[in-house]
């Protein structure tokens, strides 16, 4: 298990992020809490969006030319799940028992260069692990 996990977000890709953004304000009242940010190492725009209860959709524009563009126009929106979590070397040799596939480590953009690494659970499902930001 995982210890001190806490849920981030979902990750949902989106043709046009601001389009996604006015439709999630629309019909939600979900706001922006972040600017349209361009994560490189990933081939994509993201933007957050919340209600400000906690919850937190990340929506995901693949750049063109990324493997991302092609989900999209198969039709797949939903894309991750993100848990921020205190260690990431422990949540990550937690993962690798539980039999999940690692991807490599990235600083993002998107969060102020703190660590982050995916991986693909037994069932094929996309997790992201964040770095929690330490205290200053």
């Amino acid at each position: 298990m995982i210890q001190g996990a806490r849920f981030h977000h979902t990750g949902c890709l989106v043709a046009d992020i601001e389009k996604a953004r006015s439709t999630y304000g629309a019909l939600f009242g979900m706001d922006a809490v972040s600017t349209v940010t361009e994560v490189a190492s990933q081939c994509v725009r993201v933007c957050f969006v919340t209600t400000g209860d906690g919850g937190a959709i990340e929506l995901i524009q693949p750049n063109p030319g990324s493997s991302l563009t092609q989900m999209l126009e198969k039709g797949a929106s939903f894309y991750h799940v993100a848990y921020e979590v205190p260690d990431l070397a422990a949540a990550v040799a937690a993962m690798e028992t539980a039999g999940c596939r690692m991807m490599p480590a990235f600083a993002s953009e998107a969060f102020q260069g703190r660590r982050c690494q995916f991986a693909f659970t037994r069932e094929r499902h996309l997790i992201e692990l964040i770095e929690a930001a330490q205290p200053q």
